[in-house]
């Protein structure tokens, strides 16, 4: 067993936390705020995060992330503009 662990801040963007398990080729990694697990991140979770889609009304610019951005970054709409995309089952 390795005795160091390789963990991850509450801050840390889904794409440097999937970088990090594909690199490593570990399958789950801790979060941790002020020196204390909250919680864990499994590569299901980044699945479920970068299936999530949301589309600009104003543009359809798609954006994947599990929150709707803050602006478009084709159109500079704001994120009131957004509106989640359902995903067929399999995509």
């Amino acid at each position: 067993m390795t005795t160091a662990v390789i963990s991850v801040s509450a801050q840390c963007a889904a794409d440097d936390i999937r970088h990090l398990l594909v690199d490593r080729r570990i399958r789950r990694v801790p979060v941790v705020q002020e020196g204390r697990v909250v919680g864990i991140v499994s590569r299901h979770d980044l699945v479920a995060v970068m299936a999530t889609e949301w589309v600009c009304q104003v543009c359809g610019e798609p954006v994947r992330g599990e929150h709707p951005p803050g602006m478009c970054p084709k159109c500079q709409a704001t994120s009131e503009q957004f509106v989640l995309q359902e995903q067929p089952p399999g995509a």
